[in-house]
């Protein structure tokens, strides 16, 4: 695993809902960083797969792809954690030394707003 992506996973440790994913965009090998109840991964998938269809037809290369899924930067690490905290979704590439911050399908939060039934005031 790239030393990059070890220490992401190390500083969410102690979180369950922070995954990494291996997928293949273009044969480059990436994988996707970020957290569950944040993050519609099934929505959020779709649309890079659609954007990964319109390259191909468009025969675009694999840059030019990663600039239109969003914002490219170099192995910065607090501003990585800071975007995944920001509900985010990070692509990172590995080999590379880059990542993209892509705007994902947000999870939608649901919470019931109710008088707590088992409590006395």
């Amino acid at each position: 695993m790239d030393k990059f992506l070890i220490e992401i996973k190390d500083k969410f440790r102690n979180n369950d809902d922070f995954f990494l994913q291996d997928e293949q965009i273009l044969d480059v090998s990436v994988t996707l960083v970020g957290i569950r109840t944040l993050v519609d991964f099934t929505q959020t998938k779709r649309k890079i797969h659609n954007y990964i269809a319109n390259a191909i037809s468009s025969k675009k290369t694999i840059g030019e792809l990663l600039n239109e899924l969003g914002e490219v930067k170099e192995e910065d690490m607090t501003e990585a954690v800071s975007s995944i905290m920001k509900g985010k979704l990070l692509i990172v590439i590995k080999d590379q030394h880059k990542y993209v911050i892509l705007e994902p399908v947000p999870k939608l939060l649901s919470r019931a707003i109710e008088k707590p039934t088992n409590e006395n005031v």
